[in-house]
């Protein structure tokens, strides 16, 4: 989920995923909504890597 705030300026764009957080600002909002959907993106496909090694470290038996 994204949060877009007005800064002077700029934009300032926070991003929580799985309880991961990221934050920027950008001289525009379309500038900080592509970037938000870039990096949220980018941090469930890490959860998701990290999630498979976890089940593979793990034995059945």
């Amino acid at each position: 989920m994204a949060t877009f705030r007005k800064r002077g300026n700029g934009w300032r764009v926070e991003i929580c995923v799985d309880g991961e957080r990221d934050s920027t600002t950008f001289d525009s909002k379309a500038e900080a909504q592509a970037w938000a959907d870039k990096r949220s993106t980018e941090l469930r496909r890490a959860q998701r890597v990290q999630t498979t090694k976890e089940l593979g470290q793990k034995t059945l038996g």
